[in-house]
């Protein structure tokens, strides 16, 4: 029985996924099956060299996620070995891929998309944030509502991760979990509208009263290369809030904090800043 092993995949999915399918596919064809073998390498090859650096067992476990119920990386390449049965399986799923990788790659690569500017602003932010966690719902908003409430959900998923993951500090796996049950439910058609997502994000969205404590208790390391960039982002943001103008947040870190009207902003001797309780608590 042959193997196809494609030959610029990564070594993860080159150990896993062509093995099934090409083995799916030799097992169920009674004469020579070179031409589907052919056809299955093109489209891997394909898929491999649009992605180019990124990870494909990272995408494959994304655009899974947002099709079907969720699933950990551990787990993934044994639910694809049980769920894909046949040569159709193999085709179907390969053919789906391809749906998604415009959005994966707008969401990991936004300057580099074809995506309007409000658009590549929140995939943006989420990068900053090193949040992924909205990618698979979003994945699945891309395919089944329209541009505008695509537009609205990844602000909406922007406003989340600031809000949980980045001033929180919270858990994600919970929080993964149901982006995930959007996600099916918008791939599903349970969920056909902006409003009817959002109000499936109420469990992990943080009221204004606990984002204002969380606020108040924030520390974030202004030594460190990300967490510096998400305080100039921060105090770009509060500036545009006091004084309606956008800031250059390249220079905000080390200006802003000397401006009168930001003085009870802190910075400690350890590098880090710490915010006023009762000011800039919502956004």
């Amino acid at each position: 029985m042959p193997i196809v092993y494609l030959k610029r995949s990564t070594p993860v999915a080159r150990a896993y996924l062509p093995p099934i399918c090409s083995r799916i596919i030799s097992s169920q064809c009674s004469r020579a099956n070179a031409g589907e073998i052919d056809e299955l390498e093109r489209r891997w090859d394909n898929l491999v060299d649009r992605l180019g650096s990124e990870s494909l067992p990272d995408f494959l476990r994304l655009h899974w996620n947002s099709r079907n119920a969720f699933v950990r990386h551990s787990e993934l390449f044994k639910v694809i070995r049980n769920r894909i049965t046949s040569a159709a399986d193999v085709f179907t799923l390969l053919r789906e891929m391809d749906e998604d990788i415009d959005t994966y790659l707008a969401l990991h690569q936004p300057a580099v998309s074809q995506w309007d500017a409000d658009w590549q602003r929140s995939a943006q932010e989420l990068l900053l944030f090193s949040v992924r966690q909205p990618y698979p719902m979003l994945m699945a908003a891309k395919r089944r509502l329209s541009d505008a409430d695509l537009g609205e959900l990844l602000r909406a998923s922007v406003v989340i991760s600031f809000r949980y993951n980045v001033i929180g500090s919270l858990h994600p796996g919970d929080q993964e979990r149901v982006y995930n049950t959007v996600a099916l439910a918008i791939h599903q058609g349970a969920i056909t509208t902006l409003a009817e997502a959002i109000n499936a994000l109420r469990p992990i969205y943080r009221s204004d009263a606990a984002f204002r404590a969380d606020f108040a208790e924030a520390a974030l390391k202004t030594t460190h290369g990300r967490k510096a960039r998400i305080v100039r982002y921060i105090l770009g943001r509060l500036e545009k809030q006091v004084s309606g103008q956008d800031f250059d947040t390249a220079s905000a870190l080390y200006t802003i904090i000397a401006r009168k009207r930001l003085g009870s902003v802190r910075q400690s001797r350890s590098g880090k800043l710490h915010f006023p309780a009762g000011q800039y608590g919502s956004d």
